[in-house]
């Protein structure tokens, strides 16, 4: 069972609302300067980490970009590193899953679809363009490294 201390925890604490604490956890405009402090305080002291599962849930958009990639690639760990520098400073979280000699292509996409992730990039992709534009008609894709014969996948190669 999840122990985890909640936002409904660190209100009773204070004795605020869960929407004040809330506001002060999102930086958001409200509470007062007394408040943000003691709201602080108690999370943590109780050790409260938000939800981010949960606060996802809440909002339209989940702010997920998901990566397949081939783990045994430096240059997919290269790109990586890049792509998760970029997505950090729009505000998105990215969900690598990985190809391994036991971890087929299907498998790694469709962990990017159980993730529900908002778009994603396939490093070096094998699947047949038909599988690509399949995959382009649920969710935004970017194959990266190969050519696709279809004009709903994005691509991103040398020239």
């Amino acid at each position: 069972m999840d122990q985890r201390p909640r936002l409904d925890d660190v209100a009773a604490r204070v004795g605020v609302s869960t929407a004040s604490v809330s506001l002060v956890l999102r930086g958001a405009p409200g509470p007062s300067a007394e408040t943000r402090r003691r709201v602080l305080e108690a999370a943590a002291e109780l050790g409260y980490r938000a939800d981010r599962t949960a606060s996802m849930l809440a909002r339209r958009r989940r702010h997920l970009l998901g990566v397949m990639l081939d783990i045994r690639s430096p240059f997919h760990a290269e790109l990586v590193e890049e792509i998760q520098a970029e997505a950090d400073q729009v505000g998105y979280e990215v969900v690598l899953s990985t190809l391994t000699r036991h971890r087929d292509e299907d498998r790694a996409i469709e962990t990017l679809l159980d993730f529900r992730c908002e778009a994603v990039l396939l490093l070096g992709p094998d699947a047949a363009d038909q599988r690509l534009a399949s995959l382009a008609a649920q969710v935004p894709v970017v194959a990266i490294g190969r050519r696709v014969a279809t004009g709903d996948v994005d691509v991103v190669r040398p020239a």
